[in-house]
């Protein structure tokens, strides 16, 4: 599930993670389909995702944290009050709206260098999560460019045993004129 995250002043757009995981098994799926996978192989990435599973100290998915840390890293930011009290509900939102009016300028002046250390750390996660679609980005640029150098090694093996069986027969055609015609 995409969070949508707001923007923080001065952040770079954040990565969709999801659509990446999903670019990442299409190309692991591609991989395994022509075979390029030993079973083995298939077995260490079982193992290591099973391992990655069972992980119960992971939290949250990271684009989430970053989602949430974009969602609220002003801590003065617009707050929506609301109240689960059917008669009294709307005079508590209505109190709860003055006392922060009231704590706002005060609150301010206290929570001005956590805002200001809450949107760096939004900024930075952000482009740390960049720099890796980034480094994504290469590596599916490389593994492109294996993929292309992989068909050219097979076509070039092809050529190859062409050239050789073409040698093979001329080699057994020198061999057969380069014996010596005997008298009939």
């Amino acid at each position: 599930m995409s969070v949508p995250l707001p923007e923080v002043p001065g952040s770079p757009p954040v990565p969709d993670v999801e659509a990446v995981v999903l670019r990442v098994r299409a190309g692991i799926a591609d991989r395994i389909g022509r075979g390029d996978y030993t079973p083995a192989d298939l077995e260490e990435l079982r193992r290591f995702e099973l391992e990655t599973r069972q992980r119960p100290d992971d939290g949250p998915p990271p684009a989430e944290d970053i989602a949430r840390l974009h969602a609220l890293w002003d801590p003065l930011g617009p707050h929506a009050f609301s109240s689960h009290r059917a008669g009294v509900g709307g005079l508590l939102v209505a109190a709860k709206r003055l006392l922060r009016r009231l704590a706002l300028p005060v609150a301010r002046v206290v929570l001005v260098r956590q805002a200001e250390f809450n949107g760096a750390v939004a900024r930075l996660l952000t482009g740390a999560s960049r720099g890796v679609q980034s480094l994504e980005a290469g590596s599916d640029a490389l593994l492109r460019r294996i993929d292309e150098l992989e068909r050219r090694d097979r076509e070039l093996r092809a050529s190859c045993e062409e050239l050789r069986a073409e040698v093979r027969a001329l080699r057994a055609r020198l061999e057969s004129d380069a014996r010596p015609v005997q008298p009939g």
